[in-house]
């Protein structure tokens, strides 16, 4: 008899945990930059694609961002951060990534002159920000998929309150 096709959360099971798999691949070809300086050389030279960039921004702190940009967060990069979080963050199995896209997303607002690095976003940045936020907010699909999304990451998925908090520290 035939096989059958495995379920949803079978495959958001095994999803997650490729994606938990892949996070010592990141350390190894990536370090974590010192300087606002070291990131910004690594992100023109060695972050291509979207999924460099996710690559390499997982493998910072992200309360580390406002040491590492002391003066301000370029726009340009701003922006490339929101569509390398946006592209990998919702992808099969949606926002494994919850809690660290949300710690990511507080510390870049606490970055230096943040308003003006807003003020200047592109607006497919800011909308691929509200689509963030609406995956972040959202339930997961169901129980199995919310489980192998919590071991991926071993963070807690903010709740509604975190989210609404964001969201107004983006003015969106």
């Amino acid at each position: 008899p035939p096989a059958a096709a495995p379920s949803a959360s079978a495959a958001a099971a095994a999803a997650a945990a490729a994606v938990a798999a892949a996070a010592p691949a990141a350390a190894a070809r990536f370090a974590p930059p010192s300087t606002g300086q070291e990131f910004l050389r690594a992100w023109r030279r060695q972050c291509k694609t979207a999924a460099d960039r996710f690559e390499y921004l997982r493998v910072i702190e992200p309360e580390e961002l406002p040491s590492l940009f002391r003066a301000e967060l370029d726009a340009a990069v701003f922006d490339q951060i929101v569509d390398a979080v946006r592209a990998q963050a919702l992808a099969a199995p949606p926002l494994a990534h919850a809690g660290w896209v949300a710690r990511l997303l507080r510390a870049i607002g606490q970055v230096n002159r943040f308003d003006l690095t807003l003020d200047l976003a592109d607006a497919k940045a800011l909308a691929a920000l509200g689509e963030i936020f609406d995956a972040l907010q959202a339930p997961a699909a169901d129980a199995a998929a919310a489980a192998a999304a919590a071991t991926a990451e071993e963070e807690a998925r903010p709740d509604a309150a975190a989210v609404a908090a964001l969201r107004a520290q983006y003015k969106l």
